[in-house]
């Protein structure tokens, strides 16, 4: 059993999840800053320092900042659960009275524990180096796809280590540990100071987006996300995944306990759907226009071979298919890449069009496995 206090409706799987995260503190701490009355007025950081009480939960406050570094965000054992509960809650408590619940200033001082530039000039800079790392990462990552051995090797390992502690450091003083909000400034960053880094990232984001996709349709099926009361896929479009009230909802009342069933994270791949559907119980409508997720759009196919995949309720007892295709075909982007239910990713080149199929026999139809 996987337990979590502050993760209900967690997102399932997506490609940043490989990597180390930060908990979303920001988030976190809104539960407990809207006190029912004014809070008291806290004292001013010159009076803090000069009370020994308030200076050493200040730096207290620094020590859980930086074990929070390391929660894992996902639990695999009730202590474990526990235990990061009961820092979380020590580090709410003392943020509070530190800051008097002030929205203002608990992110003034996150922003100081956490040590992010107050000027743009200093962001400007973050945001150069975070570039750079991720032209090494990216470089690591090749060398690893062309040696598949190198996995197992210790030196190759040991000398990634430090950059991915780099990019979290530089992503932890650039952001405040949202998951989308990490994914969109790596991505601007990537696009304004190594645009061929971003470009290298595509087809890899577009494959992982896909067994994301997949992952969210079998979370879907097995917890019955639309409370149909059957199992079954959802097989309509991508912005379902994220926008669609369950059964019992309200249509203009989308509200806990039945919300949006927010699938995906992070959730810029809904508004990357090439066709959502825009009917039926959704909390938000889609965006006038697609917007590319890391050069590509996504979309659900429509049929299996010449089965269609909508049973006439929008989903499917036992299959499902998804591709995505670039949103401007050229040479960084040529790759088309679909995905069913065997969890199988297929690519193939077919100069920019959308498929509407996935084929019965792919290989023949001319696509190869993605890796």
């Amino acid at each position: 059993m996987v337990y979590a206090f502050v993760r209900e409706g967690t997102p399932c799987y997506h490609p940043g999840m490989l990597r180390k995260n930060l908990m979303p503190l920001a988030a976190l701490l809104a539960l407990s800053c809207s006190p029912a009355s004014d809070p008291p007025k806290p004292a001013s950081p010159a009076a803090q320092a000069a009370d020994p009480a308030k200076a050493a939960a200040k730096k207290r406050l620094s020590e859980l900042t930086e074990e929070l570094k390391s929660d894992p965000g996902f639990y695999t054992s009730k202590e474990s659960a526990e235990r990061w509960k009961k820092v979380r809650d020590e580090y709410d408590a003392l943020l509070k009275d530190l800051t008097g619940g002030d929205p203002a200033r608990i992110e003034a001082l996150e922003d100081e524990l956490a040590g992010r530039p107050a000027d743009e000039a200093g962001r400007e800079e973050l945001r150069k180096r975070l570039a750079q790392v991720n032209r090494r990462l990216l470089e690591s990552t090749r060398k690893l796809k062309a040696a598949p051995a190198l996995k197992d090797d210790p030196a190759f390992n040991a000398s990634r280590e430090p950059l991915f502690a780099e990019e979290e450091d530089l992503l932890r003083r650039l952001t405040r540990g949202l998951m989308d909000e990490r994914d969109q400034v790596t991505q601007e960053a990537l696009r304004k100071h190594a645009p061929d880094v971003y470009d290298g990232y595509a087809e890899p984001t577009a494959f992982s987006v896909l067994m994301n996709l997949s992952t969210c349709q079998a979370d879907f099926r097995s917890n019955d996300r639309d409370n149909n009361r059957r199992m079954d896929f959802w097989v309509g479009d991508v912005y379902g995944l994220q926008f669609l009230c369950p059964f019992g909802a309200d249509e203009n009342n989308c509200l806990a306990p039945h919300s949006p069933i927010r699938l995906l994270s992070p959730t810029a791949v809904a508004s990357a759907d090439a066709a959502p559907l825009n009917s039926g119980f959704l909390s938000a409508p889609p965006p006038g226009k697609p917007v590319p997720y890391w050069g590509y759009l996504f979309g659900a196919l429509k049929r299996r071979g010449n089965v269609p995949y909508d049973d006439g309720t929008r989903r499917n007892a036992a299959a499902f298919g998804f591709y995505a295709v670039p949103a401007s075909y050229r040479d960084a982007y040529r790759a088309t890449f679909i995905i069913s239910e065997g969890r199988d990713v297929w690519k193939k080149d077919t100069g920019g069009a959308a498929p509407s199929a996935f084929p019965a026999n792919p290989t023949a139809d001319g696509w190869t496995r993605a890796d």
